[in-house]
């Protein structure tokens, strides 16, 4: 499989969505502590909704136009997003939300994004 990173589109926001929400219930289902499926779709599941769709498109936007201030990249394989990373800089940068499909995972994406992200914050202080 390929996997490439590039800027996303204003229309992936679409998916991005949907994608953090499966990601959460691939992830993080763990009864003990009482997250499961219902507690991530009320928590994690407004991310799918147009809302949430809507201001992942505004960052999008934002971010291809003030690039030195936002950071977005999504992974893809083949036409499917399989993964994105995003942050932000203010008086320091920060790191945002960062997430890959378990299908993706292992490849080295992760640490191709983080790279990217390293590279764009360069020696700028930072907050995770």
């Amino acid at each position: 499989m390929t996997y490439v990173i590039e800027f996303p589109h204003a229309n992936d926001a679409a998916s991005l969505g949907p994608l953090l929400l499966k990601i959460w219930l691939q992830t993080y289902p763990n009864e003990a502590v009482g997250i499961d499926e219902t507690w991530i779709r009320q928590h994690r599941g407004a991310s799918a909704t147009a809302e949430g769709i809507a201001q992942r498109r505004e960052f999008i936007e934002a971010a291809q136009q003030r690039p030195d201030l936002l950071f977005c990249r999504v992974v893809r394989c083949q036409a499917e997003i399989v993964g994105f990373l995003c942050g932000r800089r203010d008086d320091v940068v920060t790191l945002g939300p960062m997430y890959v499909l378990n299908e993706a995972q292992g490849q080295g994406v992760g640490g191709r994004m983080m790279s990217d992200f390293l590279s764009w914050a360069g020696s700028s202080p930072m907050r995770l």
